[in-house]
């Protein structure tokens, strides 16, 4: 699935986003997370803006269920001067400025798995599990060596309204605890939408699971998949962000299409 952006690690048993996934070169826009309800999937969105040294930042946070996957995001990004349909475009931060980042995703209170990455967006997807985004807590650790920086970062959290113990620094390490979003969430993510879609997502999964039955083997699962179902497996490929929709503006923006 290298080609879609995606790698799977089977020691966690979770699809993750590589490096060079397709999804770097589109950046950022709250447009995107606009567009999660629409295309299928529920999740919790935390942006987290900032400045350093002259330079807008933005690190956001995502835990849910992305169609047949529950999973979670930490993205970076910084503000490129320029706009997306009226809203600020965020580039993703080239290599020399990635973090040394950690999630750890807990389903009522349950680890779920955990991945550590020097990225510019860590993901975890756990295909066939359903989960609704109030059963999910994202812990996150992001090493920031630059002390202005980091606390910039700090503040910003604690102004959104995150208590000590929940946003805190160790060292050069600050830590988060993502259970319930204090920012606004996307309007597009109405309660009608939720229910219908989380119904459509708890089905799949469990149409999933009764396939697969107790077959462990991710490898075998998508072979079979793809040769005797292959709507479910169109629709396991289609974990996390679906292209459509970063693409489905791409075009507004000169220089991205």
């Amino acid at each position: 699935m290298g080609d879609m952006g995606y790698a799977y690690d089977p020691r966690e048993n979770v699809f993750y986003t590589t490096i060079d996934a397709w999804q770097r070169k589109y950046g950022y826009c709250t447009l995107y997370d606009e567009g999660i309800a629409p295309s299928g999937m529920i999740a919790d969105c935390e942006p987290v803006y900032f400045t350093h040294d002259g330079t807008r930042y933005l690190i956001e946070f995502w835990k849910g269920q992305y169609g047949m996957t529950t999973g979670c995001e930490v993205g970076i990004y910084y503000d490129s001067g320029r706009e997306l349909l009226g809203s600020e475009w965020f580039e993703s931060v080239p290599d020399a400025n990635m973090l040394d980042m950690s999630v750890t995703l807990y389903k009522n209170s349950v680890e779920l798995f955990s991945r550590h990455a020097q990225h510019w967006w860590l993901t975890g997807f756990v295909l066939g599990e359903f989960s609704n985004t109030w059963e999910l807590s994202l812990m996150a650790t992001i090493i920031i060596p630059n002390a202005e920086m980091r606390s910039a970062f700090l503040n910003a959290l604690w102004q959104l309204g995150y208590a000590y113990t929940e946003a805190f620094e160790r060292g050069d390490t600050v830590t988060v605890y993502f259970t319930e979003p204090k920012t606004r969430q996307p309007v597009t993510r109405t309660k009608i939408l939720e229910k219908f879609t989380q119904t459509k997502n708890r089905l799949i999964c469990e149409e999933f699971s009764r396939i697969v039955g107790g077959n462990t083997n991710m490898y075998d699962i998508l072979v079979y998949l793809k040769e005797e179902y292959p709507g479910l497996y169109e629709s396991a490929i289609e974990m996390g962000r679906p292209m459509e929709s970063f693409t489905r503006y791409m075009n507004e923006l000169p220089g991205l299409g």
